[in-house]
C-alpha cells in the first residue's frame, strides 16, 4: 500500500497544476473540516447549551442536501473553480462572524450558511479534480485525493488548540482557522485550468 502510495506521489509530482490543486484543497478543506468537526466543542467553550449545538448539527444536515444541488448548479453558471473560490470565501466570513456570536440564534444562522456551502466545496473540489488529471490514472490518483481527504482537520484543530492554549481564549482560536483558509484561496489561485487539460490531453 504504501509503495503504490509512494508511486502515485511521484506520478502526481510530474503535473505542476493537479500538486498544487491538492496542496490548496488540503488547506481549505481542513478549514471546512476543522469548522465541522470543532463547532461543538467551540460552541460549548463559549457558553452554548450542548442541546442546541447538536440542533445546529441537524440544521446543517438538513440544509447540505438541497443546497449542494443549488451550489452545483451555481458552480455550471460562474464555473467550478469561481464556485470553489466562492465557498472559501464564505467559510472564512462564517469564521469570522463566528468568533464573535453570543447568542444561541447566531450559532443556528451559521448552521444555515455552513450547511450551504459544505456538500457544495466537497462536491466542486472533487469534479475539478477530475478534469485536470490524466484519463488513464484516474483510479491512483483519486485514491491519493481520498487519503489526502482523510488527513483534513489535523492542521486546523493542532492550531486551534495550540492558539486557544497560550491566548485562553476560544475566539481567537476559531480566528486562526482562517490561515487555511488563505493560504487555501491563494494556492488555488494559481491552478490554471485551461492549461491542465491541455497538458493531460497531449
Amino acid at each position: 500500500g504504501w509503495y503504490q502510495i509512494k508511486n502515485t506521489f511521484t506520478e502526481i509530482k510530474k503535473y505542476k497544476y493537479v500538486s498544487l490543486f491538492l496542496i490548496a484543497y488540503w488547506f481549505y478543506i481542513d478549514g471546512v473540516d476543522t469548522i465541522i468537526r470543532m463547532s461543538v466543542d467551540y460552541g460549548l467553550s463559549i457558553g452554548f447549551e450542548s442541546s442546541s449545538l447538536i440542533k445546529a448539527l441537524l440544521i446543517v444536515q438538513f440544509v447540505a442536501f438541497p443546497a449542494t444541488l443549488i451550489y452545483c448548479k451555481i458552480g455550471e453558471k460562474i464555473g467550478t473553480k469561481n464556485a470553489i473560490f466562492m465557498g472559501i470565501i464564505g467559510y472564512s466570513v462564517l469564521t469570522f462572524f463566528g468568533a464573535f456570536m453570543s447568542l444561541e440564534w447566531h450559532f443556528y444562522t451559521l448552521a444555515i450558511f455552513i450547511g450551504c456551502f459544505q456538500g457544495g466545496i466537497q462536491a466542486l473540489s472533487r469534479s475539478l479534480f477530475s478534469r485536470i488529471i490524466p484519463k488513464n490514472k484516474t483510479a491512483e490518483f483519486f485514491g491519493f485525493y481520498n487519503m489526502l481527504g482523510k488527513f483534513a482537520a489535523v492542521l486546523g484543530p493542532v492550531l486551534m488548540g495550540t492558539i486557544t492554549y497560550y491566548t485562553a481564549e476560544p475566539r481567537i482560536g476559531i480566528l486562526s482557522v482562517l490561515i487555511l483558509f488563505i493560504i487555501g484561496f491563494f494556492i488555488l489561485q494559481k491552478v490554471d485550468i485551461e492549461k491542465a487539460e491541455k497538458i493531460i490531453n497531449i
